[in-house]
C-alpha cells in the first residue's frame, strides 16, 4: 500500500481521486483524466481498495469481532480525511465530493 501511494499521489493532487466516506478511495472527478489515465487510476484504486478491505477485515478479526469491520472502516475514513493534504478530495457523509 505504501509503495502504491507514490503512484496515486498525482491523481490525488489533480483532484481526480479522493477518499470516500467508508475508508476507501474512488474517482472524484473523471473529467480531469485522459482515457489512459482513467484506466491507470481504476487499476490503482482497485488494488488499493482490495488491500484496504483486507486491512479492515484483519483488524476486526484480530480484535475478535469481525462484525466491527464497517465501524473500523468509518473510523479509518474519518482519520484519513482529517489528515489529507489541502486540495485533495474527500467524500462527505452524504456522498458528495469536496476539496479540503
Amino acid at each position: 500500500m505504501k509503495k502504491r501511494q507514490t503512484k496515486l499521489r498525482p491523481f490525488y493532487d489533480s483532484g481526480a481521486i479522493g477518499f470516500t466516506n467508508n475508508g476507501l478511495i474512488g474517482i472524484a472527478n473523471a473529467s480531469v483524466l485522459s482515457l489512459k489515465q482513467k484506466s491507470i487510476a481504476k487499476k490503482l484504486i482497485s488494488a488499493e481498495n482490495k488491500d484496504r478491505m483486507n486491512l479492515y477485515r484483519e483488524i476486526a478479526k484480530a480484535n475478535g469481532h469481525p462484525e466491527w469491520q464497517a465501524d473500523i472502516q468509518k473510523t479509518f475514513a474519518k482519520t484519513w480525511i482529517r489528515k489529507i493534504s489541502p486540495g485533495w478530495m474527500y467524500q462527505t457523509s452524504s456522498g458528495q465530493w469536496k476539496k479540503k
